[in-house]
Protein backbone atom coordinates (compact mmCIF):
# COMPACT_ATOMS: atom_id res chain seq x y z
CA UNK A 1 0.00 0.00 0.00
CA UNK A 2 2.95 2.33 -0.69
CA UNK A 3 2.99 5.27 -3.12
CA UNK A 4 5.49 3.69 -5.52
CA UNK A 5 8.07 0.94 -5.96
CA UNK A 6 11.36 1.22 -7.86
CA UNK A 7 12.44 -1.83 -9.86
CA UNK A 8 16.14 -1.94 -10.79
CA UNK A 9 17.72 -4.48 -13.12
CA UNK A 10 20.89 -6.43 -12.36
CA UNK A 11 24.19 -5.51 -13.99
CA UNK A 12 25.03 -6.89 -17.42
CA UNK A 13 28.25 -7.61 -19.30
CA UNK A 14 28.85 -7.57 -23.05
CA UNK A 15 30.78 -10.27 -24.90
CA UNK A 16 32.99 -9.30 -26.55
CA UNK A 17 33.72 -6.57 -24.07
CA UNK A 18 34.85 -4.18 -26.81
CA UNK A 19 31.34 -2.88 -27.48
CA UNK A 20 30.34 -2.62 -23.82
CA UNK A 21 26.86 -2.06 -22.43
CA UNK A 22 25.66 1.26 -23.77
CA UNK A 23 22.35 1.51 -21.90
CA UNK A 24 19.45 -0.41 -20.41
CA UNK A 25 15.80 -0.45 -21.41
CA UNK A 26 12.68 -1.43 -19.54
CA UNK A 27 9.09 -2.16 -20.46
CA UNK A 28 5.94 -2.65 -18.39
CA UNK A 29 2.68 -4.55 -18.70
CA UNK A 30 -0.50 -4.04 -16.68
CA UNK A 31 -2.37 -6.96 -18.30
CA UNK A 32 -0.23 -9.94 -17.20
CA UNK A 33 2.13 -9.66 -20.17
CA UNK A 34 -0.44 -9.65 -22.97
CA UNK A 35 0.70 -6.22 -24.11
CA UNK A 36 3.80 -4.21 -23.23
CA UNK A 37 4.70 -0.54 -23.18
CA UNK A 38 7.21 0.75 -25.72
CA UNK A 39 10.80 0.22 -24.50
CA UNK A 40 12.13 3.17 -22.49
CA UNK A 41 15.76 3.93 -21.65
CA UNK A 42 16.77 3.36 -18.04
CA UNK A 43 18.16 0.75 -15.66
CA UNK A 44 15.25 1.27 -13.27
CA UNK A 45 11.61 2.26 -13.38
CA UNK A 46 9.28 3.72 -10.76
CA UNK A 47 5.86 2.04 -10.66
CA UNK A 48 3.06 4.01 -8.99
CA UNK A 49 -0.09 2.66 -10.69
CA UNK A 50 -2.39 0.60 -8.51
CA UNK A 51 -2.88 -3.00 -9.57
CA UNK A 52 -0.37 -5.52 -10.85
CA UNK A 53 2.46 -4.33 -13.12
CA UNK A 54 5.08 -6.60 -14.70
CA UNK A 55 8.52 -5.14 -15.44
CA UNK A 56 11.18 -6.49 -17.81
CA UNK A 57 14.64 -5.04 -18.54
CA UNK A 58 17.31 -5.62 -21.16
CA UNK A 59 20.83 -4.40 -21.95
CA UNK A 60 21.79 -2.75 -25.23
CA UNK A 61 25.46 -2.66 -26.30
CA UNK A 62 27.33 0.03 -28.22
CA UNK A 63 26.53 -1.66 -31.55
CA UNK A 64 22.77 -1.62 -30.80
CA UNK A 65 22.46 -5.34 -29.99
CA UNK A 66 19.85 -5.96 -27.32
CA UNK A 67 19.74 -8.84 -24.86
CA UNK A 68 16.59 -10.84 -24.26
CA UNK A 69 14.00 -9.27 -21.94
CA UNK A 70 14.51 -10.52 -18.38
CA UNK A 71 13.06 -12.06 -16.42
CA UNK A 72 11.31 -14.06 -19.14
CA UNK A 73 8.36 -15.03 -16.91
CA UNK A 74 6.44 -13.15 -14.22
CA UNK A 75 7.65 -13.64 -10.68
CA UNK A 76 8.18 -11.90 -7.37
CA UNK A 77 11.25 -10.07 -8.66
CA UNK A 78 9.48 -8.31 -11.52
CA UNK A 79 5.85 -7.99 -10.44
CA UNK A 80 4.76 -4.89 -8.55
CA UNK A 81 1.36 -5.09 -6.85
CA UNK A 82 0.05 -1.85 -5.36
CA UNK A 83 -3.20 -1.46 -3.46
CA UNK A 84 -3.82 1.80 -1.62
CA UNK A 85 -7.61 1.52 -1.41
CA UNK A 86 -9.45 0.31 1.66
CA UNK A 87 -11.89 -2.58 1.43
CA UNK A 88 -15.60 -1.86 1.75
CA UNK A 89 -17.15 -1.78 5.20
CA UNK A 90 -18.46 -5.12 6.44
CA UNK A 91 -22.08 -5.98 7.16
CA UNK A 92 -22.62 -6.80 10.85
CA UNK A 93 -25.30 -9.31 11.79
CA UNK A 94 -26.50 -10.77 15.09
CA UNK A 95 -26.55 -7.46 16.99
CA UNK A 96 -30.13 -6.19 16.89
CA UNK A 97 -29.86 -3.56 19.62
CA UNK A 98 -33.02 -4.94 21.26
CA UNK A 99 -33.06 -6.48 24.73
CA UNK A 100 -32.93 -10.27 24.80
CA UNK A 101 -33.07 -12.92 27.52
CA UNK A 102 -30.85 -15.29 25.50
CA UNK A 103 -27.73 -16.70 27.15
CA UNK A 104 -25.54 -15.27 24.39
CA UNK A 105 -25.49 -13.72 20.93
CA UNK A 106 -23.10 -14.37 18.07
CA UNK A 107 -22.16 -11.21 16.17
CA UNK A 108 -20.68 -11.72 12.71
CA UNK A 109 -19.03 -9.55 10.05
CA UNK A 110 -19.14 -10.43 6.36
CA UNK A 111 -19.59 -9.07 2.87
CA UNK A 112 -16.55 -6.80 2.50
CA UNK A 113 -14.99 -6.54 -0.94
CA UNK A 114 -11.74 -5.13 -2.24
CA UNK A 115 -10.86 -4.35 -5.83
CA UNK A 116 -7.13 -4.71 -5.24
CA UNK A 117 -5.43 -7.27 -3.05
CA UNK A 118 -8.68 -8.90 -1.81
CA UNK A 119 -10.07 -9.03 1.73
CA UNK A 120 -7.76 -11.05 3.96
CA UNK A 121 -9.84 -10.94 7.15
CA UNK A 122 -11.74 -9.02 9.77
CA UNK A 123 -11.05 -7.71 13.25
CA UNK A 124 -13.34 -6.64 16.06
CA UNK A 125 -13.43 -4.66 19.29
CA UNK A 126 -15.98 -4.70 22.11
CA UNK A 127 -17.16 -2.12 24.62
CA UNK A 128 -19.17 -3.20 27.67
CA UNK A 129 -21.70 -0.83 29.28
CA UNK A 130 -20.19 2.30 27.70
CA UNK A 131 -16.58 1.55 28.59
CA UNK A 132 -13.53 1.86 26.38
CA UNK A 133 -13.15 -0.46 23.42
CA UNK A 134 -10.98 -3.53 23.82
CA UNK A 135 -7.84 -4.18 21.80
CA UNK A 136 -8.51 -5.23 18.20
CA UNK A 137 -8.84 -9.00 17.84
CA UNK A 138 -8.64 -10.91 14.54
CA UNK A 139 -11.87 -12.68 13.64
CA UNK A 140 -15.14 -12.40 11.77
CA UNK A 141 -17.36 -13.36 14.70
CA UNK A 142 -17.56 -13.00 18.46
CA UNK A 143 -19.91 -14.51 21.05
CA UNK A 144 -21.27 -12.01 23.56
CA UNK A 145 -22.53 -13.54 26.84
CA UNK A 146 -22.15 -10.72 29.39
CA UNK A 147 -25.38 -9.25 30.74
CA UNK A 148 -25.80 -5.59 29.92
CA UNK A 149 -25.07 -3.59 26.79
CA UNK A 150 -22.13 -4.62 24.61
CA UNK A 151 -21.17 -2.66 21.51
CA UNK A 152 -19.25 -4.73 18.98
CA UNK A 153 -17.47 -3.11 16.04
CA UNK A 154 -15.88 -4.82 13.05
CA UNK A 155 -13.68 -3.71 10.18
CA UNK A 156 -12.19 -5.55 7.22
CA UNK A 157 -8.52 -5.77 6.23
CA UNK A 158 -7.17 -6.38 2.73
CA UNK A 159 -4.00 -8.17 1.65
CA UNK A 160 -2.04 -4.89 1.57
CA UNK A 161 -2.99 -4.02 5.16
CA UNK A 162 -5.59 -1.37 4.28
CA UNK A 163 -8.51 -1.24 6.71
CA UNK A 164 -12.16 -0.30 6.22
CA UNK A 165 -14.11 1.88 8.61
CA UNK A 166 -15.57 0.44 11.80
CA UNK A 167 -19.17 -0.80 11.68
CA UNK A 168 -20.96 -1.22 15.00
CA UNK A 169 -23.71 -3.42 16.36
CA UNK A 170 -25.24 -3.49 19.85
CA UNK A 171 -26.12 -6.57 21.92
CA UNK A 172 -28.35 -6.18 25.02
CA UNK A 173 -28.64 -9.24 27.26
CA UNK A 174 -30.75 -9.52 30.40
Amino acid sequence: NVTSVTVTGPGSADVPASDGVNHYEYRTSSDAGTTWSAPATGASVVISAEGSTLVQLRAVDGAGNASAWVPSVAGAGNTVMLDRGAPTNPTVSGATGAWSNAASAVVTASGSTDGGSAVSGYEYQTSFNGGAFSQSTPGSSVTVSAEGTTVVQFRSIDGAGNRSGWVQGTVKLD
